[in-house]
C-alpha cells in the first residue's frame, strides 16, 4: 500500500502538526522496574539498526506472559509520525488499529498493541509470549516517563 492510501485510511492527514508538540528527547531509558508492580521483569534490551538512540526490551512474567517494547528516536515529532506511519506497511489486519485516546500525541493499538508518538519518539507495546496481556496499561505508564524525559 502506498503513502497516500495508509495515510487516507489512517487519516494522518488529521493529525496533530502544532509546534509545542515538538518536544525532544535524545535518549530516554525506560526504568528496569517499571512493569515491576505487574509482575515483569526485565529481560534483556537490544540496541535496533540505525544512527539514533533506539532499542528494543522485552520483558516476561511468571505466567509466560511477555512483552515488547520497542522505544525509536526520530528527529522530529514529525519524522516519528512518518516513522509510525511506516510501520503500517506492515500491518496485515483487514481491520486498522483504532486511535487510542489520551496517549501519546497520536496513537493507534488495540488490546494486544499499542504505538504512540509523544515528542520526536516512537514507542510501540506489544505482547511477544503466548498468553495475551492488555498492553494499555503499560503503554500508559511509559507514555508518563517519555513526557517526563521531554524538553
Amino acid at each position: 500500500m502506498d503513502v497516500n492510501a495508509l495515510s487516507q485510511l489512517y487519516g494522518s492527514d488529521r493529525w496533530p502538526r502544532r509546534a509545542e508538540l515538538d518536544g525532544r528527547c535524545e535518549r530516554f531509558v525506560i526504568p528496569d522496574a517499571l512493569f515491576d508492580g505487574a509482575g515483569f521483569r526485565l529481560v534483556w534490551r537490544d540496541a535496533l539498526p540505525g544512527a539514533r538512540h533506539s532499542y528494543r526490551s522485552f520483558y516476561h512474567r511468571d505466567d509466560d506472559c511477555r512483552l515488547m517494547v520497542d522505544v525509536f528516536a526520530a528527529s522530529s515529532f514529525d519524522d516519528a509520525k512518518r516513522e509510525l506511519l511506516a510501520g503500517f506497511h506492515n500491518c496485515t489486519s483487514l481491520v486498522p488499529p483504532s486511535v487510542v485516546p489520551q496517549l501519546g500525541d497520536v496513537s493507534y493499538g488495540n488490546r494486544a498493541a499499542q504505538q504512540f508518538v509523544r515528542g520526536n519518539l516512537l514507542v510501540s507495546v506489544a505482547n511477544a509470549g503466548t498468553v495475551e496481556v492488555d498492553v494499555r496499561p503499560f503503554a500508559v505508564a511509559l507514555d508518563e516517563k517519555v513526557s517526563d524525559c521531554l524538553h
